[in-house]
């Protein structure tokens, strides 16, 4: 069973400030013994799923004279989505070269993700209009007091998928993990984290985007996953 979701910190019946504990954290990786989950689409599914209450086990290897655990969950999601046999062919070393998030049309590769885990998504994107902002922030905070994360991409930095565990005043600051929260170029002289080491991002929603430099202009300039529950379906490699 998935954690409860708390207002932390504000009344019960407040639409200010919510938060969802006990989603796990991703990031690139900086030691331990977890093994390095360095695409951020599958380790951000992975732990949402694990939040959901999906029953992934945890693999003990042993590699490089080292013990590791393994995440079954994101080593499923790498192959389901296609990102484990990946690579992107263009002049230059680049890393986002294993990323197919940066593919004429990325849409597939969330398709077939979504439908092996057994889950149903929906899409919000930008329109180019006026209330864009607003729209985005009445579903953002729906999703989280339903108790769901929101995978979003390019919160902070470059157009990478994160999570968005919450949010405080009323929708403006955006809460989660995100993979470059504590990269210097991002974080510079920032003290706005979450006790729990959540990410704080006030009015993130500007950010929140497909750079065209690398998608067709034809792209969406913002994709945000919701996830729900299809019932009877679950796949097993």
């Amino acid at each position: 069973m998935k954690p409860a979701s708390t207002p932390d910190g504000s009344s019960a019946h407040s639409p200010a400030r919510k938060v969802l504990h006990g989603i796990p954290r991703v990031g690139f990786f900086t030691g331990g013994d977890q093994c390095p989950e360095d695409i951020s689409f599958p380790s951000c599914l992975a732990a949402a799923l694990r939040y959901m209450g999906e029953d992934y086990p945890w693999l003990q290897i042993h590699e490089h004279n080292t013990d590791w655990r393994l995440n079954y969950a994101y080593a499923e999601i790498m192959a389901a989505s296609g990102m484990a046999f990946s690579l992107l062919w263009r002049d230059g070393w680049h890393q986002d070269n294993a990323d197919l998030m940066f593919i004429a049309d990325p849409c597939e590769v969330i398709r077939r993700t979504f439908e092996h885990v057994g889950y149903g998504y929906e899409i919000i994107q930008k329109q180019g209009r006026p209330d864009d902002e607003a729209i985005m922030r009445t579903r953002i905070k729906r999703e989280v007091d339903d108790g769901r994360p929101v995978l979003a991409f390019g919160v902070i930095g470059p157009p990478d998928c994160c999570l968005i565990t919450g949010y405080d005043d009323d929708g403006q600051v955006l809460i989660g993990w995100n993979f470059f929260q504590n990269d210097p170029i991002f974080s510079a002289g920032r003290q706005d984290f979450e006790e729990r080491g959540f990410d704080r991002r006030h009015t993130g929603y500007g950010r929140v985007s497909w750079r065209h430099r690398v998608l067709q202009d034809s792209q969406p300039d913002h994709l945000v996953r919701r996830v729900r529950k299809t019932p009877g379906k679950r796949h097993w490699l």
